[in-house]
């Protein structure tokens, strides 16, 4: 029996820091993650008049302030979350907001936050200095947000708009992409107590809530266990995925708010012959995990609706064949759909993984079953998962 530890989630960590820096009063965050994403979020709060305590055993507490915006420029990394929701700030905040972040995070979609914001009354500028520079100018009521290329856009404003000074309807488009992470940040910030009225393609929030929590528990991010769960498949071995305070996950996940837990329902349809075709429309993650599966299937893998992939920390589906492609693998990409075929080669190859962390964990995962595999710029796991080799080499 081998035991894997598996980090919180960084998605609901994000979520519950600026939940928790909008309060009225202190709030402890417990099994919070410290990712790099998280790590970036907590001190561009910080650096806006939030102040932060760290105790044992992955506790947080939060002790909230105004938020006023510092006379300094804010760097958020290559964490899409982070520079979105930092950005949704410019709702309630006092002053400029100047935000920059790295190139590749500049090629991702964000033009779509700015174009939120400005029918919400805040002014969007660019610098030649920084990425942009945002500043409330007036309260518009009704804000209107393009859903098509990510859901983060959406999930931003849900986050900050109760504690704006008027009430808020934020109207979105038809198509959602990655639905599943509205409905946890819906979850979340009923969970905190605050109310939603939500109707056709909206969202109504009250003015000037309040929370009604002051401790809040992060779960296990799922996304990250999807990765070693395929691990036990690839390598045969009996594994147990462990959360916080040691407690087991494995396929006990239905209780979780986060949609990466159909991977384990996934897992088993492909691995039993049940199916061999996924609409991952709705859970672009795991696209990841799944072509890491691949691997100890005896049938070819269909992942469908992953063209959104495109624009995450790399162009993933294009990463995945053109590495895997080294490895011997048949593997191909066309109109949204992921074709994956099970047979790997024993060869010695190294994977680039982009900087992209979650195609560093797939190619880590891969090689379990050729160790001749190496994998390039390792060190961007720090992301979401800061000991993923570590845990890793538990299974060698």
């Amino acid at each position: 029996m081998i035991y894997i530890n598996i980090p919180s989630s960084k998605s609901l960590t994000q979520r519950a820091l600026i939940l928790a820096s909008l309060s009225d009063h202190p709030v402890l965050l417990e099994n919070y993650s410290d990712s790099s994403d998280s790590v970036f979020l907590k001190k561009a709060l910080e650096l806006c008049g939030v102040k932060f305590e760290i105790q044992n055993n992955y506790r947080l507490m939060i002790f909230p302030d105004k938020i006023v915006f510092p006379n300094q420029i804010i760097y958020t990394g290559d964490g899409g979350t982070t520079i979105r929701f930092l950005s949704a700030l410019s709702l309630v905040g006092k002053g400029q907001l100047k935000l920059d972040c790295d190139e590749r995070m500049k090629l991702r979609p964000i033009s779509g936050m700015f174009k939120a914001l400005r029918t919400s009354g805040v002014a969007v500028s660019d610098s030649d200095r920084y990425f942009v520079e945002l500043q409330r100018r007036f309260y518009n009521r009704k804000i209107f947000v393009d859903t098509t290329h990510t859901s983060q856009y959406l999930s931003a404003l849900m986050l900050v708009s109760p504690f704006r000074a008027v009430n808020t309807k934020i109207k979105y488009t038809k198509e959602v992409v990655s639905r599943p992470y509205v409905e946890m940040t819906e979850n979340i910030i009923s969970e905190f107590g605050i109310s939603i009225k939500k109707s056709m393609r909206s969202y109504s929030f009250e003015n000037s809530s309040k929370i009604k929590i002051d401790k809040y528990s992060i779960e296990p991010d799922l996304s990250a266990a999807a990765f070693f769960h395929a691990a036990q498949y690839i390598t045969g071995k009996s594994i147990v995925l462990t959360g916080y305070n040691n407690k087991i996950i494995n396929r006990n996940t239905h209780n979780f708010s986060q949609g990466d837990k159909v991977f384990f329902q996934y897992s088993h349809d492909y691995i039993n012959n049940i199916s061999n075709h996924f609409n991952l429309t709705d859970y672009p993650d795991l696209i990841a995990p799944m072509t890491s599966l691949a691997v100890a299937g005896n049938r070819i893998l269909y992942l469908h609706g992953v063209d959104k992939t495109i624009y995450k920390e790399s162009a993933r589906p294009l990463v995945l064949v053109n590495e895997l492609r080294k490895t011997g693998m048949k593997i191909y990409y066309n109109k949204g759909t992921l074709t994956v075929h099970p047979k790997l080669d024993l060869k010695t190859v190294i994977l680039d993984s982009f900087f992209d962390h979650r195609m560093a964990m797939t190619f880590g995962i891969i090689s379990l079953a050729n160790p001749r595999i190496s994998v390039k710029s390792t060190t961007c796991v720090n992301k979401s998962f800061p000991d993923f080799w570590k845990e890793l080499d538990k299974l060698k």
